[in-house]
């Protein structure tokens, strides 16, 4: 394959630029182009695979943390409690969001 010569690639390209022509639409363009996205109508789509998609994997998720909680339990009291003693400047950081305390 022969080497391009960049100096005159990029004369060519200069040249092209400069010489074209700016398109002008024609006086029903407009019209047209309305009558046609008329004529296709409102889109279609249709949702109702993504629904139930979604609502399968959030009853999937609800059973899973239901049978974690069920074994571990949910002691929301004791949580704090662990936070407030142990984590002070974890509750100070999510009290500053949360307004907890």
């Amino acid at each position: 394959m022969k080497p391009l010569d960049d100096a005159k690639l990029k004369d060519a390209l200069i040249a092209a630029y400069h010489g074209k022509k700016t398109a002008e639409p024609g006086i029903y363009w407009e019209i047209k182009v309305m009558n046609h996205i008329r004529s296709l109508g409102p889109l279609q789509y249709d949702m109702t695979g993504f629904v139930w998609r979604f609502a399968a994997g959030a009853c999937f998720l609800v059973l899973i943390l239901s049978a974690y909680v069920m074994q571990t339990g949910f002691h929301p009291e004791y949580e704090m409690t662990e936070l407030l003693l142990n984590d002070s400047e974890g509750l100070a950081f999510l009290s500053y969001f949360a307004n907890i305390i």
